[in-house]
């Protein structure tokens, strides 16, 4: 809010301030220019202090001036305009033409400040026949408003600044509640419902963290009614879900899934492990930085997305699954608005983790030109990697991809991802650990198979995917129950082997995906690589698979000698 009254002390006489929260912007500036008149910041020519003056407009309402009284906004009656009737007088009418508050504070007195609700629809020049008018009045009265301490603010969700006003209008972002604002807005709805406020309130200033004032407001509000008297964090974690998914741009995800869900990839794991040391006070105190993201990269159904929900919960943090995809709107300029108000919202939420699932199809169209239609998607790829920068919340990304030929290059050079790993199908150790888990998972003994019967499954399972051994044993048990049978067998895993597809991911796509692995020295999740059955890169050559120390993927190609297999350090 410091910066508003900022730039009205300057004297700028035209702001665009983009803000869902009309009330609570009201609210905060009419007590800010109250505190400004009653400590005498401001003040004329003779050395009186400065009483701003301060109004709104609506297309329903008309002109009204606003006030502060007892914390509360204060709302006048609509002011009305003299029209000639056709007889030689006058009739009052309603001032709620696009035109009225312009022409209205072109005559008001000096320290007058004319807030505009909505008025980006006032600039749509196929549906406002007033749009030209409308500019072309701003445009005259830019020069008088900087004499006469006038100022024009426009309150609107969404920025459509039009080219002719564009040089003279500053564009400001009015934020979300951050703890403190939060913090008060519970006193009020505790003092307003005569409930006691919660001792430990942390819990429940996290969860709402993210919402706007009203949307608090009524969070708190439900949480007391539900809950008897009480405001408790699990509710407000619901109403928040359900407030943010309203945009169709981020969803909250709520997952149980950790590290111990995860069969292999120890190397990813680790990397995880240590770097939630680098959170909280005593790693701030020694300047060390957690990352700021990391990317999974590989084959389909090898625990990308899974690694970013055990990610989450390790980290107990909330998860958001960011579509980016729907952020493109047939509007110009509507596409940046979304996806930058997205990111403010994930900021307003942090601490959490922002999962991007598939990366390269939403940036795909990054490569063309501004000509072919990708103008868009570069000016939002453009925004997204400027966040990733500059971003100071504690945002933790995750992305995911399969393609990785679509990948921009933009994105992974140091300081915006801190890590790379791939993901490739699990080996024979990681495929014994995969079934035992989700055998578990469906309350069966993980010992229930014999040694030498395991052996058999994992042998079965050669070139399966996490998700397809989910699958498969999924299937197996349906079986076993389909057939009568006690207990899922050995027999009914063998007989329904061939109902699970394996990956559907070109055995060329794979060899390109390593290739690209190596050139951008991605980690690989594996910690060790056992013999197994390796792609054809081409007729006479294959894929020798190698670890240096640090197991950072090396890809190295030899002639063919006939054995199909890759071989391992």
């Amino acid at each position: 809010m410091s910066n508003i009254l900022n730039y009205i002390r300057a004297g700028y006489p035209l702001i665009w301030l983009e803000t869902f929260e009309e009330s609570r912007t009201l609210i905060q500036c009419c007590s800010e220019f109250e505190k400004l008149y009653k400590d005498g910041v401001l003040t004329d020519e003779n050395g009186q202090a400065v009483q701003f003056k301060t109004f709104t407009w609506d297309c329903a309402d008309g002109i009204r001036e606003v006030g502060l009284k007892g914390g509360r906004q204060t709302t006048g009656k609509p002011l009305t305009k003299q029209v000639p009737d056709g007889g030689g007088g006058t009739v009052e009418m309603p001032t709620n033409e696009p035109l009225d508050p312009l022409m209205w504070l072109d005559d008001a007195p000096q320290n007058t400040i004319m807030f505009l609700k909505d008025y980006h629809s006032t600039f749509d020049k196929d549906h406002c026949p007033d749009c030209a008018k409308a500019i072309r009045k701003i445009r005259n009265l830019i020069q008088k408003f900087k004499a006469s301490n006038k100022t024009l603010i426009i309150l609107s969700p969404l920025v459509r600044i039009p080219d002719e006003i564009e040089k003279e209008c500053h564009k400001l972002s009015f934020s979300l509640p951050d703890r403190e604002g939060l913090r008060g807005i519970l006193k009020g709805i505790c003092k307003a419902n005569g409930v006691d406020y919660p001792r430990d309130d942390d819990s429940i200033i996290d969860a709402a963290l993210g919402l706007t004032g009203i949307e608090a407001e009524n969070a708190f509000s439900v949480s007391i009614v539900e809950t008897n008297g009480h405001i408790e964090a699990a509710v407000i974690r619901r109403e928040k879900a359900s407030t943010v998914e309203k945009s169709g741009l981020l969803e909250v995800i709520n997952t149980l899934e950790s590290m111990d869900t995860i069969g292999g990839n120890e190397n990813l794991k680790e990397w995880v492990t240590k770097s939630l040391l680098l959170v909280g006070e005593e790693a701030r105190a020694f300047h060390a930085h957690p990352p700021k993201g990391v990317l999974l990269v590989g084959v389909p159904g090898c625990g990308k997305s899974l690694a970013a929900a055990a990610i989450a919960t390790v980290s107990n943090r909330p998860l958001l699954r960011f579509d980016v995809g729907k952020v493109f709107d047939k509007y110009q300029g509507e596409s940046e608005v979304k996806i930058r108000r997205c990111l403010a919202t994930a900021e307003a939420i942090a601490p959490c983790v922002l999962w991007i699932d598939e990366l390269e199809k939403s940036f795909s169209g990054t490569k063309g030109s501004d000509s072919d239609g990708h103008g868009t998607t570069k000016r939002v790829f453009s925004t997204f990697l400027t966040w990733l920068q500059e971003k100071k919340a504690d945002v933790f990304l995750v992305a995911t991809a399969n393609n990785v030929d679509s990948l921009p290059p933009e994105l992974y050079r140091p300081g915006r991802i801190d890590a790379s790993f791939w993901l490739g199908l699990p080996e024979e150790a990681q495929r014994e650990e995969i079934l035992k888990i989700h055998l578990k998972k469906l309350d069966r003994p993980v010992d229930m198979f014999s040694d030498e019967d395991m052996k058999k499954l994992v042998k079965a399972s050669e070139k399966f995917s996490g998700a397809a051994l989910q699958v498969w044993v999924q299937a197996a048990v349906n079986y076993a129950f389909i057939n009568g049978h006690k207990e899922a067998t050995l027999q009914d895993f063998l007989d329904t082997v061939q109902e699970v597809a394996v990956t559907d991911m070109s055995e060329k796509n794979i060899v390109a995906a390593l290739e690209w692995a190596k050139k951008n020295r991605a980690w690989l999740a594996l910690r060790s690589v056992a013999k197994t059955s390796e792609p054809e890169v081409a007729k006479d050559r294959k894929v020798n698979l190698k670890l240096d120390a640090g197991s950072k993927l090396q890809l190295k190609t030899a002639p063919k000698t006939g054995d199909d297999d890759a071989k391992a350090a």
